[in-house]
């Protein structure tokens, strides 16, 4: 992470160099805008001394800052969902990340189900990285989201109740005095499950859940096996839900889920 300060210089790597010289095809004195979570968004210009080579790694010299660092706890309203997905293959699992990321998810969490695909495979962490890095350029929010360790489905839900299989844990949910909110379990062919948006709603109406984040856990290509979601049926904080009365691909219904918990709060629903 580069460190951004007022009158101060940025040498830029090699690829991100190459970006703005060739792609975006900018040229000495061009301004441009830099942010980070830990020091907020300034705009720089490309400095004379940048240019003197093609695809020379660009140095910036830092103006004004134009937004203030990143920081959770002066937000309002409830945090952005945690996603919990099963993990597949590695071109849609990019989708996944790509869009969970535009939708201001600050926490993923790969989970290892019978039907999951293997975690070295799609998970390449500098792929990975990368992709959530231009991703949150896409969408100028400040902080990356953080890609968590692979975790067993049945580590998640023995945990749950601990606090160990709770990722972003916020003050509110550690003050709140009131169990976890629950895991909201996407389950494809169960007319019995409530439509997702009703299950937010709900939760808002009891007023017990309203503050704290919301945990979606979707299922790899292929869904649970039978025994996963007998084990997830036994649990009390599990709480299945429906996507709508079709069968969605596992990073379609990701994006639906988090679309929807995300609309539900910004329309004060939640």
């Amino acid at each position: 992470m580069y460190t951004l300060e007022t009158s101060n210089q940025v040498t830029l790597d090699r690829d991100t160099s190459h970006y703005l010289q060739s792609v975006l095809r900018k040229k000495e004195g061009a301004q441009v805008r830099v942010f980070n979570a830990r020091d907020g968004e300034f705009v720089c210009t490309m400095a004379a001394a940048a240019m003197p080579k093609r695809n020379a790694p660009v140095t910036l010299e830092v103006n004004e800052r134009i937004r203030l660092p990143f920081d959770p706890a002066q937000e309002q309203g409830p945090p952005p969902p945690v996603l919990y997905f099963g993990i597949i293959k590695r071109t849609r699992l990019k989708i996944l990340l790509e869009k969970a990321s535009e939708l201001g998810v600050r926490h993923l969490v790969p989970i290892v189900t019978k039907n999951a695909q293997s975690a070295s495979v799609a998970l390449a962490p500098q792929a990975v990285r990368r992709l959530l890095v231009e991703s949150a350029e896409q969408c100028e929010r400040l902080d990356v989201a953080t890609l968590h360790a692979p975790m067993h489905l049945s580590d998640l839900l023995d945990g749950w109740a601990t606090g160990t299989g709770l990722m972003g844990v916020t003050e509110a949910e550690r003050s709140a005095g009131v169990p976890p909110a629950p895991l909201l379990v996407c389950q494809e062919r169960a007319p019995a499950a409530p439509p997702l948006l009703r299950a937010v709603m709900s939760g808002a109406e009891t007023g017990a859940h309203s503050l704290l984040t919301k945990r979606v856990l979707i299922g790899p290509e292929g869904g649970f096996s039978h025994e996963e979601l007998r084990d997830l049926s036994r649990h009390s904080f599990v709480q299945f839900v429906s996507l709508g009365c079709t069968v969605l691909r596992a990073e379609t219904a990701g994006v639906v889920a988090l679309a929807t918990i995300m609309a539900a709060t910004d329309a004060g629903l939640e």
